[in-house]
């Protein structure tokens, strides 16, 4: 959102993530590197079990940090669900703060068109 002298605006309001911390990440310090190589494009895309045709993204999806001590997995509970790569990593950096910072792994949902937002 730009603000009205074309910088960024920031605007207050409830944020609720679907987020779950759980179990324990033992090298959480080499996630941030999944935050700085994983793709954050905005054009909305497919993704879905290798079976639906429609699928641009198989899923499950793994990125890796650059070592491979830390894993982000993208599944959906759906046949397919359509959302960005920037959504993704949004919802990525929101655990990594949430859940990883204090050693622990996480779940976000609720993401994607289909997701109950």
């Amino acid at each position: 959102m730009l603000g009205d002298d074309e910088n960024v605006a920031i605007v207050l309001g409830t944020y609720q993530p679907s987020i779950r911390c759980l179990g324990t990440i033992a090298a959480w310090e080499s996630c941030p590197a999944i935050l700085y190589s994983m793709e954050a494009t905005t054009r909305s895309e497919v993704f879905g079990l290798g079976s639906d045709p429609r699928s641009e993204v198989v899923l499950p999806a793994i990125v890796s940090s650059d070592r491979g001590l830390c894993e982000m997995r993208v599944f959906t509970t759906r046949d397919s669900d359509t959302t960005s790569w920037y959504e993704l990593w949004e919802a990525t950096v929101a655990l990594y703060h949430a859940c990883a910072k204090q050693d622990k792994g996480g779940v976000f949902s609720r993401l994607g068109q289909f997701g109950e937002k």
